[in-house]
């Protein structure tokens, strides 16, 4: 792990202890220890614990060199995609095994739905009911197979059709974007037609027509069709997740607190080894405002939200975000 440099936090000095923690460093039960010897090159927050602890993080000094804001909050997804892979790895793992195992399963059962819609839409292709299930089932029946086709030349469309491939740190040209938000707009109108379709069964034979019912007088074509549309809103949040990322997903809740590992800092750490921001305080340069590099968000020390300095290393964040953090993490994230 590349040692990570301190980011300058101006010419103030917070010297307000966020809250008062009760016990003395040295005696038994008192859970932090705060090396006051450290430095602008210290070694960053320290939990004391027993000595034969060997899940403690052994502390990796820092350099007195200044890291800009968007330095630090790289620096920080690093540690903390560091810390939730130690911490989670079983179950990320677990997630995308899950993962694979449903789109392979979806895959399969989207090809079983197709060829029944085909088939109850051949059949039933001159019978009109209540509702118009056979335009939605021809709609839904020449995106599937559009797709299927797409996915299966993908390589030959950007090749030889857009005439570019990809690299690594280099955007893409415009007409490859628009293919892309092209794509995008099929995948939201598949979503809004399944709906749709879902609306359409469940009206049927509820309101006055001349036709029949289509309930009774289709009911293969009305039994896929609704087959169809539940299994597309329903699949939509196993792709929203996907496409969001369980670590994303776990980087959420983690700033909210709503993780905890058996690496997590003894209660009263936080208060131990931070002391409060003060309002006169400035922080960063009128170029660049200094921002929690957890969160991302610039300071605001008019708000209500608490920022903290960590006493050893000097670094500074939103009180809430560090607690998040140290409820799965005993060390700085920048240290």
């Amino acid at each position: 792990m590349p040692v990570v440099e301190p980011i300058g936090v101006g010419a103030c000095r917070a010297d307000t202890p966020a809250e008062s923690g009760g016990g003395n460093p040295g005696e038994p039960g008192s859970p932090v220890h705060v090396d006051d010897n450290a430095g602008a090159g210290g070694h960053g927050l320290q939990v004391e614990t027993p000595e034969d602890d060997h899940d403690l993080r052994s502390q990796r000094p820092s350099t007195s060199t200044q890291m800009s804001s968007s330095q630090a909050a790289l620096a920080v997804r690093e540690r903390e995609t560091e810390v939730l892979s130690g911490s989670f790895g079983c179950w990320i793992n677990c997630y995308m095994f899950f993962a694979l195992i449903t789109m392979v399963l979806v895959v399969l059962a989207r090809t079983g739905i197709l060829i029944w819609m085909i088939i109850e839409l051949l059949r039933y292709k001159d019978k009109q009911c209540d509702v118009p299930l056979q335009t939605w089932a021809g709609i839904m029946a020449g995106i599937a197979i559009y797709g299927t086709i797409v996915l299966i030349l993908r390589r030959c469309i950007y090749k030889h059709i857009l005439r570019w491939e990809p690299q690594p740190n280099v955007d893409p040209p415009r007409r490859v974007l628009i293919y892309l938000h092209f794509q995008n707009f099929v995948g939201i109108s598949v979503f809004i037609l399944c709906c749709v379709g879902w609306y359409l069964t469940d009206i049927s034979g509820r309101q006055s027509s001349k036709h029949p019912a289509c309930r009774a007088y289709v009911p293969g074509l009305f039994e896929v069709v609704r087959v169809r549309a539940i299994f597309g809103v329903t699949s939509i949040l196993f792709v929203l997740t996907s496409f969001v990322g369980v670590m994303r997903i776990l980087r959420w809740m983690m700033r909210r607190g709503l993780l905890r590992t058996d690496k997590a800092a003894p209660a009263g750490s936080l208060e131990k080894n931070t002391t409060v921001v003060s309002g006169d305080c400035k922080l960063g340069s009128e170029e660049e405002p200094l921002q929690c590099s957890i969160c991302i968000d610039d300071f605001d020390l008019e708000s209500e939200e608490v920022v903290v300095k960590t006493k050893t290393c000097g670094h500074v964040f939103h009180k809430s975000c560090l607690e998040g953090w140290l409820k799965v993490d005993r060390s700085c994230p920048l240290c």
